[in-house]
């Protein structure tokens, strides 16, 4: 599982799928898992620093938009720069490694 790191919080992830990255994830499985970790507090402009402890070949970061049950664009770098409004935010991070892939 990753780390996640903001300027002032540490954060905590959760596997949604294992070896299905690239598969389309629903409000419901985004709902659930967020539902299961404490959230992260972003302050606006923060960035969230994501760190695997076996780092992966590839990684990608995007949030969720509750409102429209979809991701935002993505990122392919483990630091992700928020701009908007604080607040809570839930965040899709896909990792592909050579022996394999996650998504959480």
């Amino acid at each position: 599982m990753p780390e996640i790191f903001t300027d002032i919080n540490k954060g905590e992830a959760a596997l949604l799928m294992k070896n299905e990255s690239d598969s389309k994830l629903t409000n419901q499985q985004v709902s659930e898992m967020s539902r299961k970790i404490k959230p992260v507090e972003i302050n606006p402009f923060e960035k969230v620093t994501v760190h695997f402890s076996d780092d992966p070949a590839s990684i990608s970061i995007s949030e969720w938009d509750f409102e429209n049950s979809a991701e935002t664009d993505s990122i392919d770098q483990n630091v992700f720069d928020f701009s908007a409004l604080p607040g809570f935010k839930t965040m899709i991070i896909r990792a592909k490694w050579d022996n394999g892939t996650a998504c959480g």
